[in-house]
């Protein structure tokens, strides 16, 4: 993603999401981020075995 993109979701984030509530959303997106790609290196190292 480029710096453009990033600064159009920013903005789009704050228009469709209340700003009180983005920090909230931002970890919530983070902590699923996080916990797919565990998955993902576990299953990884499964079949690679």
């Amino acid at each position: 993603m480029s710096f453009w993109e990033v600064i159009v979701v920013i903005i789009v984030a704050l228009v469709v999401i209340k700003p009180e509530r983005l920090p909230e959303i931002t970890y919530l997106i983070g902590s699923l981020m996080r916990r797919i790609r565990m998955l993902y290196q576990q299953i990884f190292r499964e079949y690679d075995q």
